[in-house]
């Protein structure tokens, strides 16, 4: 349903009022954002999360933000780490029957960093370890799902694009006429 203009007019608080307590109600996907942080040598950094099994990219959920600003603020609190967001690499689309919810995954390209002095601070609660990976080894580390989007990060970032994927696998976008 969409809000009425005119309703809004008449009770004198304006379109933009209604649209912001509409959507405000509206049901949402989730969304989450990773960082694809490479050292100096090009390997991958990978969490070891403690909540669950397989290791995974640095990021995690987003707290009512956008995606590159959720990302910078979860490698900040996971690993102690700052980063500036680059390029959005992946926009993934998990569809409700794989986890009960539609979740929006984003990954972006940061730049190559390597551990701070005096290695990362890790967020004990939620990362057991953390550790640069050569790419063959980061994708066979990483669960099937991550496998997926990771591989169509890395793909992306060597050639300039931006990977559309639902539940890992590219999106066939229709031929242009």
């Amino acid at each position: 349903m969409q809000p009425s203009p005119t309703a809004a007019t008449d009770r004198g608080t304006g379109p933009d009022a209604e649209l912001a307590v509409y959507l405000a109600a509206h049901s949402s996907p989730a969304a989450c954002a990773d960082a694809l942080i490479r050292d100096g040598d090009g390997r991958v950094l990978l969490v070891d999360p403690t909540y669950k099994d397989g290791w995974d990219l640095p990021g995690g959920m987003l707290e009512d933000e956008e995606p590159a600003a959720g990302m910078v603020r979860e490698v900040r609190e996971e690993l102690g780490l700052d980063v500036r967001p680059g390029r959005l690499l992946v926009m993934d689309t998990v569809p409700a029957t794989v986890y009960g919810r539609t979740i929006l995954a984003f990954v972006y390209a940061t730049e190559p960093v390597g551990a701070p002095d005096g290695g990362f601070r890790l967020q004990a609660e939620e990362i057991r370890e953390a550790r640069f990976c050569a790419e063959p080894e980061a994708l066979a580390l990483v669960p099937d799902e991550l496998a997926r989007r990771l591989a169509g990060a890395l793909a992306a970032d060597r050639t300039g694009t931006t990977a559309v994927l639902r539940h890992g696998f590219p999106v066939q976008r229709a031929a242009r006429a």
